[in-house]
């Protein structure tokens, strides 16, 4: 709870789309500091840090997307009336919820690409993979460049992305830079198990077909 003094940070700028809004950003700051800041605009008042006009319908997309996040903790979300109640527990209830989906997703996903013959998973692995990284995996097959990897995947149904996404220089230094950097498989609190076979099985046929 940043506003509640919970956690005590100065400023904190976050983009919806991080957590299944659209693209819009956002600042929380202490009052005090805001106000001693100066603003780059000549006449300063109250509104100094806005742009201009507002992306109003980003702003309600972002509030849905709240709206659904909460949905998701009061149906889904502890049963202990503490945590039934208000907006901020559901929300805190909708985050677990998620985190518990995704790990059983990824935990899946990483076993059955360990599995297959051709495919390395860079990063963490095995059960410390389970808390220290996202659902979200690099991975490079043997004899498939990754961009001839997601267009196949695409083909078939399967969002995939490759390249560097932002990490040029680690890219780099794992000697991936002029290979095409890695496929990235992207799992969230929406896709299910069944779909997982279905990425699993679609990445050992690429494999398998060279």
């Amino acid at each position: 709870d940043i506003e509640g003094g919970d956690v005590d940070v100065d400023m904190l700028v976050t983009s919806a789309y991080k957590w299944y809004g659209p693209h819009l950003g956002i600042l929380f700051g202490k009052e005090a500091l805001l106000e001693r800041l100066p603003a780059y605009k000549v006449r300063p008042a109250h509104d100094r840090y806005e742009t201009g006009t507002q992306n109003f319908e980003a702003m309600a997309g972002t509030l849905a997307t709240i709206d659904y996040l909460q949905d998701l903790g009061r149906r889904f979300g502890s049963a202990d009336p503490a945590h039934a109640a208000g907006r901020r527990s559901q929300l805190a209830s909708a985050f677990g919820v998620i985190a518990a989906h995704e790990e059983q997703l990824a935990t899946r996903l990483l076993e059955g690409l360990a599995a297959i013959p051709g495919v390395r998973v860079w990063g963490v692995t095995g059960t410390a993979s389970r808390t220290a990284r996202t659902p979200t995996v690099g991975i490079t097959l043997a004899g498939v460049p990754p961009r001839e990897a997601a267009t196949a995947l695409g083909t078939a149904g399967i969002f995939a992305w490759d390249g560097d996404f932002y990490a040029r220089a680690l890219i780099e230094r794992l000697g991936l830079g002029d290979r095409g950097g890695v496929l990235r498989l992207g799992l969230v609190h929406y896709n299910t198990l069944a779909e997982v076979e279905r990425v699993l099985g679609a990445v050992e046929a690429l494999v398998s077909a060279r």
